[in-house]
């Protein structure tokens, strides 16, 4: 799970994204599971279809436009597109600090849609998929930075990552 705990990733995105990988989210569809009662189990964002982990994080047409977003912006060709997927590729990524980048984007990405989920049920209105996007790319270029001014002893495959995401 060291694609989850890594250090290019903001704390509370970590520990949204363990939450989410877990399923243990509370969901529309588990809420209803536990006989919470909800006004409806429909997705808050979209309102078309039931409420889960998988349709909230990847089937949801605004989720798919935020990471296609994302996916374009890391130019990245291994981000997962459904939620199975990726499970799958969180376990088995390598290690590299490529992965560990991708993978703090996608952090910062189910973080921030989960976020956008709770102002739309709380407050009955949505972010834009810009503004998502925007925070997304803010925070991981943030957190990036931040590590290049904190530690001095950055591998060199740090080193380039830094360099990489400050000239994105």
């Amino acid at each position: 799970m060291k694609n989850i705990w890594c250090k290019f990733s903001v704390p509370k995105h970590r520990f949204i994204l363990w939450q989410a990988y877990h399923q243990k989210l509370l969901t529309r569809d588990l809420l209803h599971h536990c006989n919470i009662p909800v006004i409806s189990q429909s997705c808050p964002i979209c309102e078309t279809e039931l409420e889960s982990h998988a349709h909230l994080f990847f089937d949801c047409l605004f989720s798919r436009k935020v990471l296609q977003a994302i996916a374009n912006w890391l130019r990245s060709l291994m981000w997962p597109r459904s939620f199975q997927n990726w499970r799958c590729w969180l376990e088995e990524s390598s290690k590299d600090d490529l992965s560990r980048v991708v993978a703090a984007s996608l952090a910062a990405s189910v973080y921030f849609i989960w976020q956008n989920r709770n102002k739309c049920w709380l407050e009955s209105c949505c972010f834009s998929v810009a503004h998502v996007d925007a925070l997304i790319r803010n925070s991981v270029k943030a957190r990036v930075n931040n590590l290049s001014r904190r530690s001095k002893n950055l591998t060199l495959g740090e080193k380039l990552m830094i360099h990489f995401f400050s000239r994105l």
